[in-house]
């Protein structure tokens, strides 16, 4: 998380989660992949499809899909 987060660590971390403020142009090398994978299982999906533009539903709907795959399975190192 970025900084806008600090106000509510306090009570973040009562409730026993771990959270990771970064500052400012720091960058997060997991999440960063995450992103690019992400973006990348987007256009295999937009090329596939037989139109030349898309609707927003259907966009939300493709990002939705490729989240819910990629959270299918665990990671190699933990959940």
């Amino acid at each position: 998380m970025d900084g806008q987060f600090e106000k509510i660590q306090e009570k973040i971390t009562q409730r026993r989660v771990r959270i990771n403020i970064s500052s400012r142009n720091e960058h997060a090398p997991e999440i960063e992949h995450y992103i690019h994978t992400l973006k990348e299982r987007l256009r295999c999906v937009y090329n596939e499809l037989p139109y030349k533009k898309i609707p927003a539903r259907i966009t939300a709907e493709m990002v939705f899909i490729a989240i819910f795959r990629l959270n299918s399975f665990p990671r190699k190192n933990g959940i």
